[in-house]
Protein backbone atom coordinates (compact mmCIF):
# COMPACT_ATOMS: atom_id res chain seq x y z
CA UNK A 1 0.00 0.00 0.00
CA UNK A 2 1.51 3.35 -1.03
CA UNK A 3 1.45 6.59 0.98
CA UNK A 4 -1.68 7.90 -0.75
CA UNK A 5 -3.66 4.74 -0.01
CA UNK A 6 -2.41 4.56 3.59
CA UNK A 7 -3.25 8.19 4.29
CA UNK A 8 -6.81 8.10 2.98
CA UNK A 9 -7.54 4.59 4.26
CA UNK A 10 -6.40 5.56 7.76
CA UNK A 11 -8.35 8.81 7.96
CA UNK A 12 -11.41 6.94 6.73
CA UNK A 13 -11.00 4.43 9.57
CA UNK A 14 -10.62 7.28 12.06
CA UNK A 15 -13.67 9.10 10.70
CA UNK A 16 -15.84 5.99 11.06
CA UNK A 17 -14.43 5.23 14.55
CA UNK A 18 -13.08 1.90 13.35
CA UNK A 19 -9.44 2.55 14.06
CA UNK A 20 -6.48 1.49 16.17
CA UNK A 21 -3.14 3.11 17.00
CA UNK A 22 -1.70 1.95 13.69
CA UNK A 23 -4.07 4.28 11.87
CA UNK A 24 -2.70 7.31 13.71
CA UNK A 25 0.86 6.23 12.95
CA UNK A 26 -0.06 5.66 9.33
CA UNK A 27 -1.54 9.15 9.03
CA UNK A 28 1.64 10.72 10.46
CA UNK A 29 4.00 8.73 8.27
CA UNK A 30 1.98 8.88 5.05
CA UNK A 31 1.28 12.63 5.48
CA UNK A 32 5.02 13.30 5.76
CA UNK A 33 5.63 11.13 2.69
CA UNK A 34 2.99 13.03 0.72
CA UNK A 35 4.68 16.33 1.60
CA UNK A 36 8.12 15.02 0.66
CA UNK A 37 6.70 13.69 -2.61
CA UNK A 38 5.17 17.12 -3.29
CA UNK A 39 8.57 18.76 -2.81
CA UNK A 40 10.13 16.27 -5.24
CA UNK A 41 7.38 16.81 -7.81
CA UNK A 42 8.08 20.54 -7.58
CA UNK A 43 11.79 19.80 -8.21
CA UNK A 44 12.77 21.83 -5.17
CA UNK A 45 16.49 21.84 -4.42
CA UNK A 46 16.21 21.61 -0.68
CA UNK A 47 16.16 19.02 2.09
CA UNK A 48 13.34 18.59 4.58
CA UNK A 49 12.98 17.11 8.04
CA UNK A 50 9.72 15.50 9.13
CA UNK A 51 7.92 16.17 12.43
CA UNK A 52 4.49 15.62 13.93
CA UNK A 53 2.36 16.90 16.80
CA UNK A 54 0.81 14.66 19.41
CA UNK A 55 -2.80 13.87 18.35
CA UNK A 56 -5.59 16.09 19.64
CA UNK A 57 -8.63 17.13 17.63
CA UNK A 58 -6.26 17.33 14.69
CA UNK A 59 -3.55 14.99 13.47
CA UNK A 60 -0.67 17.06 12.08
CA UNK A 61 2.52 16.17 10.29
CA UNK A 62 4.85 18.81 8.91
CA UNK A 63 8.18 19.08 7.16
CA UNK A 64 10.71 21.86 7.67
CA UNK A 65 13.03 23.25 5.02
CA UNK A 66 16.70 23.01 5.98
CA UNK A 67 17.43 26.03 3.79
CA UNK A 68 14.71 28.52 4.68
CA UNK A 69 13.37 26.98 7.94
CA UNK A 70 9.84 27.36 6.56
CA UNK A 71 7.30 24.69 7.55
CA UNK A 72 4.67 22.86 5.50
CA UNK A 73 1.82 21.27 7.43
CA UNK A 74 -0.67 18.59 6.44
CA UNK A 75 -3.42 17.85 8.95
CA UNK A 76 -6.60 15.90 9.32
CA UNK A 77 -9.33 17.43 11.50
CA UNK A 78 -11.16 14.60 13.23
CA UNK A 79 -14.25 16.69 14.02
CA UNK A 80 -14.79 18.43 10.70
CA UNK A 81 -13.39 15.71 8.43
CA UNK A 82 -11.28 18.34 6.67
CA UNK A 83 -7.80 17.83 5.27
CA UNK A 84 -5.77 21.04 5.46
CA UNK A 85 -2.44 21.96 3.92
CA UNK A 86 -0.95 25.23 5.12
CA UNK A 87 2.29 27.14 5.51
CA UNK A 88 2.99 30.25 7.55
CA UNK A 89 4.45 33.21 5.66
CA UNK A 90 7.89 34.00 7.06
CA UNK A 91 10.01 37.13 6.41
CA UNK A 92 6.79 38.85 5.38
CA UNK A 93 8.30 42.34 5.43
CA UNK A 94 9.97 41.45 2.13
CA UNK A 95 6.66 41.08 0.28
CA UNK A 96 7.50 44.37 -1.44
CA UNK A 97 10.37 42.56 -3.19
CA UNK A 98 8.18 39.89 -4.84
CA UNK A 99 7.94 40.39 -8.60
CA UNK A 100 4.82 40.21 -10.75
CA UNK A 101 5.67 36.78 -12.15
CA UNK A 102 5.10 35.15 -8.77
CA UNK A 103 1.79 36.95 -8.25
CA UNK A 104 0.71 35.90 -11.75
CA UNK A 105 1.60 32.28 -10.93
CA UNK A 106 -0.34 32.49 -7.66
CA UNK A 107 -3.41 33.88 -9.42
CA UNK A 108 -3.17 31.18 -12.06
CA UNK A 109 -3.09 28.39 -9.47
CA UNK A 110 -5.92 29.99 -7.52
CA UNK A 111 -8.11 29.63 -10.61
CA UNK A 112 -7.98 25.85 -10.11
CA UNK A 113 -7.32 25.51 -6.36
CA UNK A 114 -9.20 27.28 -3.59
CA UNK A 115 -6.07 28.64 -1.93
CA UNK A 116 -6.79 31.15 0.81
CA UNK A 117 -4.80 33.59 2.89
CA UNK A 118 -5.56 33.48 6.60
CA UNK A 119 -4.37 36.54 8.50
CA UNK A 120 -2.59 36.36 11.87
CA UNK A 121 -4.19 36.58 15.27
CA UNK A 122 -4.64 40.36 15.51
CA UNK A 123 -5.72 43.19 13.21
CA UNK A 124 -2.99 45.69 12.35
CA UNK A 125 -5.30 48.68 12.01
CA UNK A 126 -7.78 50.84 13.87
CA UNK A 127 -11.24 49.47 13.07
CA UNK A 128 -12.83 52.85 13.76
CA UNK A 129 -10.57 54.67 11.31
CA UNK A 130 -10.46 52.02 8.59
CA UNK A 131 -13.48 49.72 9.02
CA UNK A 132 -13.13 48.78 5.33
CA UNK A 133 -10.18 46.54 6.22
CA UNK A 134 -12.39 44.48 8.53
CA UNK A 135 -13.61 42.29 5.71
CA UNK A 136 -12.78 39.10 3.84
CA UNK A 137 -11.93 40.34 0.37
CA UNK A 138 -12.42 38.21 -2.72
CA UNK A 139 -8.85 38.72 -3.90
CA UNK A 140 -6.18 36.67 -2.11
CA UNK A 141 -3.56 39.25 -3.11
CA UNK A 142 -5.61 42.15 -1.76
CA UNK A 143 -6.15 40.27 1.50
CA UNK A 144 -2.38 39.82 1.85
CA UNK A 145 -1.56 43.38 0.83
CA UNK A 146 -4.10 44.92 3.20
CA UNK A 147 -2.44 43.11 6.11
CA UNK A 148 1.03 43.99 4.83
CA UNK A 149 0.32 47.72 4.41
CA UNK A 150 -1.33 48.12 7.80
CA UNK A 151 1.31 45.99 9.56
CA UNK A 152 4.14 48.06 8.08
CA UNK A 153 2.67 51.13 9.79
CA UNK A 154 3.68 49.62 13.13
CA UNK A 155 7.14 50.10 14.65
CA UNK A 156 9.93 47.74 13.63
CA UNK A 157 10.18 46.26 17.13
CA UNK A 158 6.44 45.52 17.18
CA UNK A 159 6.56 43.99 13.71
CA UNK A 160 9.14 41.45 14.85
CA UNK A 161 6.49 39.69 16.96
CA UNK A 162 3.72 39.70 14.36
CA UNK A 163 2.15 36.49 13.16
CA UNK A 164 1.50 37.70 9.62
CA UNK A 165 -0.61 34.77 8.47
CA UNK A 166 -0.59 31.68 6.30
CA UNK A 167 -1.53 30.30 2.91
CA UNK A 168 -3.84 27.32 3.13
CA UNK A 169 -6.01 24.98 1.15
CA UNK A 170 -8.80 22.81 2.60
CA UNK A 171 -10.41 19.66 1.25
CA UNK A 172 -13.03 17.15 2.28
CA UNK A 173 -13.11 13.69 0.75
CA UNK A 174 -16.88 14.05 0.42
CA UNK A 175 -16.58 16.88 -2.11
CA UNK A 176 -13.13 16.32 -3.67
CA UNK A 177 -11.78 13.13 -5.17
CA UNK A 178 -8.44 11.79 -3.96
CA UNK A 179 -6.71 12.36 -7.29
CA UNK A 180 -7.68 16.05 -7.26
CA UNK A 181 -6.52 16.45 -3.66
CA UNK A 182 -3.08 15.08 -4.53
CA UNK A 183 -2.81 17.25 -7.64
CA UNK A 184 -3.81 20.37 -5.72
CA UNK A 185 -1.44 19.47 -2.87
CA UNK A 186 1.46 19.26 -5.32
CA UNK A 187 0.51 22.53 -7.03
CA UNK A 188 -0.04 24.45 -3.81
CA UNK A 189 3.15 23.10 -2.22
CA UNK A 190 5.15 24.51 -5.11
CA UNK A 191 3.62 27.99 -4.79
CA UNK A 192 3.79 28.02 -0.96
CA UNK A 193 7.45 27.05 -1.01
CA UNK A 194 8.23 29.50 -3.78
CA UNK A 195 6.82 32.42 -1.80
CA UNK A 196 8.71 31.51 1.36
CA UNK A 197 11.90 30.97 -0.65
CA UNK A 198 11.64 34.37 -2.35
CA UNK A 199 10.98 36.10 0.98
CA UNK A 200 13.89 34.25 2.59
CA UNK A 201 16.20 35.08 -0.34
CA UNK A 202 15.32 38.76 -0.12
CA UNK A 203 16.11 38.71 3.60
CA UNK A 204 19.37 36.86 2.95
CA UNK A 205 20.43 39.51 0.42
CA UNK A 206 19.58 42.27 2.89
CA UNK A 207 21.64 40.51 5.55
CA UNK A 208 24.62 40.15 3.21
CA UNK A 209 24.40 43.84 2.26
CA UNK A 210 24.33 44.86 5.93
CA UNK A 211 27.38 42.72 6.67
CA UNK A 212 29.19 44.13 3.63
CA UNK A 213 28.55 47.71 4.74
CA UNK A 214 29.67 46.84 8.26
CA UNK A 215 32.91 45.27 7.01
CA UNK A 216 33.67 48.30 4.86
CA UNK A 217 33.31 50.58 7.86
CA UNK A 218 35.66 48.36 9.87
CA UNK A 219 38.29 48.46 7.09
CA UNK A 220 38.25 52.24 7.08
Amino acid sequence: MNSISRFFSSINNISTHEFDNNDFRNVYKSASELLIDASKNAKIKDNFKSYYFEPTATIISFIESEKTKSKYNLLYDIYTGEIVFYSSIENWENLKNIDDKFWADLINICQNCEIKFSAGSKPFYDKEITPEFNANFKSIIFNMMSVYVTAMLETKSERENFNFGQLEIIWTTETTCIADIITELNDSFKIFYRLNYLLWKAEDIRRQNRNSRKNKRLIR
